[in-house]
């Protein structure tokens, strides 16, 4: 049985969800926000004058055929779900709406509709990703990327494209994009120290060929060989004249960072790639020619991604470099999980493009900078240095943005400038102030995770014993008060006493030592008391 719309009148369905075998619509219907329709078999759209309307965030699901011979209008955040084995025909026209930017500005665009004419905004732009190179300066600050080529003909459903405009912009074609959709993927090896000119980039710029949104996880898992981490662009507010990869937001699987504090309103990636949206994902070395879209990674553009999984072992700190205006700020995400390995992991290490030209923050491993980097849970210690980079003299602000699970380890923040150097331990909320002159900082803070010391610890239990090194300096934290004079060694793992400092100065149950000239390796750490003597391994880097 056919379940047909007959009606005189706009139909409205208002905060409602309505199913139907099929649908044959002979007049104007119209959804209004949030209402969800499903139809489990055809949708029929059947006359040239048969008006159908889906206004913000409301949702159709077609499970089977889909003929359009009227009008079929999307506003924008609108979600048009399909079957997985489907097929579309009709000679009646889409409408389908994406919300740009509210000003001027470039935005990362992709085609939900077969042939959409041009490319949303004057100038408008192609990537061509064999062409780019991987030079940090080849982003308009100074020199422009010889990847990107003015361009106005015809968007390619899975490719991504950019264009200078604000406001609403509309695709319009006969036909919507449906079913299995490849866009072609370049592959070359990520270099962390590139040589200028040297072209090819694994970062594709691609687009979401379909009418509504794409989760994140499930095309990244359908794609063997690329890596988990999706970046979208998003204007630092001002409007171009800034322009620089550090633009980007990120999402993975461990989590997502922001491009610039609140940059234009815009929201930190949630997991969902909306309609008409472009954005970059970074091919493996070996990774696939084509990344592959299918309606089974199809979801309503406003759907939420609980990419957060729920694990106990996980400990997350979202840490941010603050100065004045909205191009001095960058995040960084940086925590511990099972899942994790000491190496480069495809799903939660995000790789930092280049730098901004006002701050930009990054965590190291080996020679590469990460927007998110995620590590096993360190039995003793890990030690994670981080780039600094600022445009300008000035004061600028550390801040611990968000800390989650982080009741048995305790992460400090750790400045070795030998004048004004510092160690703090961070809790939600704390900001770190300092004055740097313009230029990078490669070698001057790190963060510093360790078990905690006081978790399940009673006050009569014997004094824990924590200790780390980075740079020239070895600390060590102790869990209670040592009473009376104490003494600190360092043995090599022969048992050579390499290091001995007599009346350790204690501050708030602290004190460091310098470890000038000491060479890189294993070592024990032995403090000695009149009363006990404690000891720990540590590594020398």
């Amino acid at each position: 049985m056919t379940r047909k719309l007959y009606s005189p009148f706009v139909l409205m369905l208002v905060g409602l969800s309505a199913s139907f075998a099929q649908v044959n619509n002979q007049t104007s219907v119209y959804l209004r926000p949030g209402t969800n329709v499903h139809v489990l078999g055809a949708f029929n759209n059947s006359t040239a004058g048969s008006v159908f309307t889906m206004d913000n965030q409301s949702l159709l699901y077609v499970g089977g055929d889909m003929n359009n011979n009227g009008t079929f209008t999307m506003e924008n955040d609108a979600s048009l779900l399909r079957g997985d084995v489907t097929a579309d025909a009709g000679s009646g026209t889409f409408y389908v709406k994406r919300q740009g930017t509210s000003s001027l500005a470039y935005n990362y665009w992709g085609t939900p509709v077969a042939a959409s004419g041009s490319v949303p905004g004057n100038p408008s732009y192609r990537y061509d990703e064999a062409l780019s190179t991987q030079d940090p300066n080849d982003d308009n600050n100074p020199n422009p990327d010889p990847g990107w080529f003015a361009y106005n003909g015809n968007m390619t459903p899975g490719d991504g494209y950019a264009g200078w405009s604000a406001n609403l912009a509309t695709f319009t074609d006969n036909e919507v994009n449906n079913g299995n959709v490849n866009a072609p993927m370049n592959i070359s090896v990520f270099n962390p120290t590139p040589a200028p000119g040297v072209p090819g980039t694994p970062f594709n710029l691609v687009g979401n060929p379909y009418p509504s949104g794409l989760n994140c996880s499930q095309l990244v898992l359908d794609n063997t060989g690329i890596h988990g981490s999706l970046y979208f662009w998003v204007d630092d507010a001002t409007q171009g004249s800034g322009y620089s990869a550090a633009d980007y937001a990120i999402w993975n699987f461990f989590g997502t960072i922001p491009n610039t504090a609140n940059a234009n309103g815009s929201p930190v990636p949630n997991g969902i790639i909306k309609t008409g949206q472009g954005f970059l994902v970074r091919n493996g070395n070996t990774g696939p020619s084509q990344l592959q879209f299918r309606n089974g990674q199809r979801v309503a553009n406003t759907a939420s991604n609980a990419f957060f999984r729920a694990n106990a072992e996980e400990s997350k700190l979202w840490l941010s470099l603050n100065g004045t205006g909205v191009e001095f700020f960058s995040q960084i995400l940086v925590g511990a999980t099972e899942d994790a390995t000491s190496g480069e992991d495809l799903l939660y290490d995000a790789i930092r493009l280049p730098a901004n030209t006002g701050v930009s923050l990054s965590a190291t491993q080996g020679q590469s900078n990460y927007g998110i980097l995620a590590f096993p849970p360190p039995a003793l210690e890990e030690v994670i240095p981080l780039n600094v980079f600022v445009g300008e003299n000035g004061t600028f602000t550390f801040r611990a943005d968000e800390m989650i699970g982080f009741q048995d380890l305790d992460v400090y923040l750790n400045d070795i400038d030998p004048i004004h150097g510092s160690s703090t331990l961070l809790g939600e909320g704390t900001e770190v102030n300092i004055n740097l002159t313009s230029g990078h900082y490669e070698n001057r803070f790190y963060l510093n995770f360790t078990p905690n010391l006081t978790v399940g610890v009673d006050e009569n239990e014997d004094i824990r014993i924590r200790t780390w090194a980075f740079g020239d300096q070895l600390t060590v934290q102790l869990s209670q008060n040592l009473e009376g004079n104490s003494t600190l060694e360092l043995l090599d793992m022969s048992g050579r006493l390499v290091l001995s400092e007599s009346k350790l100065n204690f501050s708030n149950n602290k004190a460091s030592v310098s470890v000038k000239g000491i060479s890189v390796g294993n070592y024990i750490v032995r403090v000695v008391n009149k009363d006990q003597v404690l000891s720990q391994k540590v590594f020398m880097r």
